[in-house]
């Protein structure tokens, strides 16, 4: 009954005009069809499928355990993405730091840094290290509960996002170092 069209404005005639937009055209066609060629000629696979070697790589990691609280919740928050495995060909050594810094007018700034090394079984050596450095700003109050909230929801903010970039790095490293990519 009634048909989904799109509206083209004509400057010369200032008439609206009818553009049939449900075929796609020849050039975009033609243009997936040679996108396609390129990517398969380069051997690229995505890193994320469900068979590709990163994923592989990153579900033999195993991390090392927690100490305290703030460890815990970046172990847990890796693990999450990664998976949890106590017999890994290679180990996540890691170590995390909070320092606390006023910025001014009633708020301050948790900054955290991470160094992480990546270990595997058959050397000593750490042929993967790295260290991330984050911040998140903490909302100050006068209320001694508000503040150790807006502290402790500041703390697993600043953990969920150095997980995401250790995550991140763990991925550009195995693929870099993957011999069939």
């Amino acid at each position: 009954m009634f048909e989904s069209r799109q509206y083209r404005l004509n400057p010369y005639f200032c008439r609206m005009k009818f553009v049939n937009s449900k075929r796609p055209s020849y050039l975009h066609v033609l243009c997936l069809c040679i996108c396609t060629l390129f990517l398969h000629s380069c051997k690229f696979t995505p890193a994320f499928a469900p068979d590709s070697s990163i994923l592989k790589s990153l579900e033999e990691i195993r991390i090392e355990e927690p100490k305290n609280e703030i460890e815990f919740l970046f172990v847990r928050s890796l693990e999450n993405r990664i998976g949890f495995d106590t017999s890994g060909k290679k180990t996540l050594k890691y170590g995390i730091i909070q320092t606390e810094q006023t910025i001014g007018h009633g708020r301050k700034r948790l900054i955290g840094e991470i160094w992480i090394e990546l270990h595997s079984k058959d050397n000593r050596h750490a042929p993967f290290h790295k260290k991330l450095r984050n911040f998140v700003s903490i909302p100050s109050s006068r209320n001694l509960v508000e503040d150790i909230s807006f502290r402790r929801d500041a703390q697993s903010r600043l953990i969920t996002i150095l997980s995401n970039q250790t995550y991140q790095m763990l991925i550009a490293h195995l693929a870099a170092s993957d011999p069939a990519s």
